[in-house]
């Protein structure tokens, strides 16, 4: 019995990362994470294009924050429709630099995409998939060019540390299931040994 339970959670572990991220985020490529905008420049974008790799429509809500409210959704919209296996849901970020920036200055900015539960009273949010990046403002002809890059699942780091966790759950489950059938039949060795030679004659 508990062996079947130990197969049966070490199953789930190895499914979890599969179904767990197929909802995900392309954004616009920024290296080390920083949008340089050139001094002057009063208003940009940023653009981020969401994925639903499942087989079922899915609803999200796109939340964001930055300093100053320098960062913005344009056409925001409270929720957004993901049609199953689809990785074009385009989000455009409106950056508006305040006229009195100086070079050097940098702005945090946030978002994040939570994918709609059913809950009985309303609607309700699953854990939200959260990226960033900084805003700096540079010197003339210092500006970043904006690139876009696939769609990534997910935070890289969290699911490298994710998958490691889970192959030690996984390597641990493993090795306990293994040992007790041995511990079992050195018992059960020891057992027939006695009754075959009975106890120590003086």
């Amino acid at each position: 019995m508990k062996k079947t339970l130990m197969i049966g959670i070490m199953i789930a572990l190895l499914v979890m990362p599969i179904t767990g991220y197929a909802l995900g985020i392309a954004s616009d490529y920024l290296e080390d994470s920083v949008y340089k905008i050139e001094i002057g420049t009063t208003q940009a974008e940023y653009g981020i294009r969401l994925q639903n790799m499942d087989d079922e429509q899915k609803t999200v809500k796109v939340l964001m924050g930055s300093d100053y409210n320098i960062a913005s959704i344009r056409d925001y919209k409270d929720f957004y429709v993901l049609q199953p296996k689809t990785t074009e849901t385009s989000i455009i970020i409106d950056i508006n630099v305040p006229e009195d920036a100086e070079v050097g200055d940098r702005y945090a900015v946030t978002y994040s995409v939570k994918e709609s539960v059913e809950g009985d009273a309303q609607v309700e949010f699953s854990t939200a998939l959260s990226k960033s990046f900084i805003i700096e403002i540079v010197e003339e002809g210092e500006g970043t060019v904006i690139q876009q890059r696939d769609v990534n699942l997910g935070n890289d780091m969290t699911i490298v540390i994710l998958g490691a966790i889970i192959l030690l759950a996984v390597i641990f489950a493993y090795r306990v299931v293994s040992r007790k059938p041995k511990r079992t039949a050195r018992k059960t060795r020891r057992k027939a040994k006695k009754k075959k030679w009975g106890p120590d004659e003086t």
